[in-house]
């Protein structure tokens, strides 16, 4: 977890970003939206957050995001329907990696190589053809 060394976070307490099990919803939201606001700005976000959605972090905020909305975000990328919801293809596919262009999000190292092998494979396929 070379990421946590710059991370925000590090150093600060665990309720910052652990809501007590006994909070009130408001409490909960507090706390919630005050960890967010750390996360934010933080240069390890996407990391933290690739993290907990690797390795299901059940409670807590990480990379932003609660439980819930992790939960939500995990659907989404495995392809979970949901009425009314829109499925995201898993990152290391041709379909990321355009979602990627289109957002102007940074592109991960597994969609660039899907993107390369699809083009690889589109060259390959008109050599073929002609």
């Amino acid at each position: 977890m070379a990421w946590a060394d710059d991370a925000f976070c590090k150093g600060m307490t665990v309720d910052t970003f652990y809501p007590s099990p006994d909070a009130t919803d408001g409490e909960r939201e507090r706390v919630e939206e005050a960890a967010k606001k750390i996360c934010r700005l933080c240069p390890s976000r996407e990391a933290c957050l690739d993290w907990a959605l690797r390795w299901p972090e059940t409670t807590g905020v990480w990379g932003g995001h609660t439980e819930t909305e992790r939960r939500t975000l995990q659907r989404r990328l495995l392809g979970t329907r949901r009425r009314g919801t829109t499925t995201l293809q898993p990152c290391g596919t041709t379909a990321a990696y355009r979602r990627h262009l289109r957002r102007g999000d940074v592109i991960d190292d597994a969609c660039a190589e899907a993107n390369r092998v699809a083009s690889a494979n589109r060259k390959a396929a008109r050599k073929e053809a002609a």
